[in-house]
């Protein structure tokens, strides 16, 4: 059978399209990683940002050969909800593994940065920078078989059908390091305030935590720069808490959805495809799955001898992936929209739908979830 070409592009600069390249190139396919420029900066903050991983993730990133030293095991998340002032309203959900076990880690997004780079300089991946905006008009002056796109901004040229649909949420992600007075014990916090979703998560010290707060951006404009804002942060999430407030920093918060992920020579994976509200902390969570799912896709492809630049051979990624993506974006829209509304029954029945939520078999079957094992490549595991 004659040979077909195999080589293949990969762009983006963050974890998702590092991990996708260090996959296919373990898997023995011939891999190259675009990096758009990256602006320098003389600014020494330090990152408060930080993720939480599923087991799965975590395994699958050690098949990649990326060792994150730094990470906090996830034992259990309380999640309550509160009213403007902090005070709580009836109704808690407490989660903890079914087993022995964790709901998996929370890893600081400079430390799994580092680990995915170091696997990068460690292996034999070709890595070079490209000011385009069109991953197909790289492609074909590369003379690659597949542009693999992990990040939106490269979509330049695309079938406008094949991008992704994006709209913004009515709020922000506010992220700091913060200091607690007592030990965390692996045990995130998670409270649902009217103005967006308030998150305290363990980072590797005992003492120390990432703090994420979904917010609208007219309660955050009056709300931070108040002399007792630590005080009510630690009201807010029942922890005493401290922060730098000169550390805070903030985010855009969106959506998107790719009407199909595939097309002529292309696929779009993790956020070029879509894109979830952070309130369930499953989005790399999505984006690693998505990897595993073209690896095993294009493996199966170069054993039939299918050519690599048709959508067949990506086929299997997008009916397997798809539909888990669309499902959890749902499911998290749905989310947000419940806690944000303030409407007095609405606000009554959640306190219920907790209750009965934290002693029913669906309680289990979302911690069966969260701790989930199943590998997220058959080719790597």
């Amino acid at each position: 059978m004659a040979s077909v070409p195999q080589n293949i592009l990969v762009f983006g600069n963050g974890p998702v399209a590092h991990c996708l390249a260090l996959g296919l190139s373990i898997a023995n396919f011939s891999v190259r990683l675009v990096h758009k420029p990256c602006l320098k900066t003389s600014e020494n903050k330090k990152d408060p940002r930080a993720w939480a991983m599923r087991p799965a993730s975590l395994r699958f990133l050690e098949s990649l050969g990326v060792e994150v030293t730094r990470q906090a095991p996830l034992k259990a998340m309380h999640v309550w909800q509160s009213d403007r002032d902090g005070t709580p309203i009836p109704g808690e959900l407490h989660l903890t593994p079914n087993c022995e076990g964790t709901l998996g880690a929370i890893l600081p997004n400079s430390s799994l940065r580092e680990a995915i780079w170091k696997a990068i300089s460690d292996s034999h991946i070709e890595v070079y920078e490209s000011a385009s905006d069109s991953a197909m008009e790289v492609c074909s002056t590369e003379g690659a078989a597949i542009a693999l796109i992990c990040d939106p901004s490269w979509s330049t040229g695309l079938n406008p059908s094949a991008k992704a649909s994006s709209w913004a949420y009515k709020q922000i992600a506010v992220t700091a390091p913060v200091q607690l007075s007592k030990p965390h014990d692996g045990i995130a916090k998670q409270v649902f305030l009217p103005s967006g979703p308030l998150a305290v998560l363990p980072l590797p010290d005992p003492n120390e935590a990432s703090l994420v707060w979904s917010i609208t951006k007219e309660r955050w404009l009056g709300l931070q720069n108040l002399p007792e804002l630590q005080e009510k942060v630690s009201d807010f999430c029942r922890t005493d808490l401290s922060f730098n407030p000169e550390a805070l920093r903030t985010f855009p918060l969106s959506a998107s959805n790719a009407s199909t992920y595939l097309g002529n020579g292309y696929a779009l994976i993790g956020d070029a495809a879509h894109k979830v509200h952070p309130l369930a902390g499953q989005g790399l969570n999505l984006s690693l799955a998505d990897v595993g799912a073209v690896i095993d896709s294009l493996a199966q492809a170069r054993r039939v001898g299918a050519d690599l630049s048709t959508e067949f051979s990506l086929h299997n990624y997008e009916r397997k992936r798809r539909p888990q993506n669309e499902a959890m974006r749902a499911a998290t829209d749905q989310l947000h929209n419940l806690f944000n509304a303030t409407w007095g029954p609405i606000r009554f029945a959640r306190s219920i739908g907790l209750n009965v939520f934290d002693s029913s078999r669906l309680k289990n079957y979302l911690i069966d979830i969260m701790s989930d094992e199943t590998p997220l490549s058959d080719h790597l595991n």
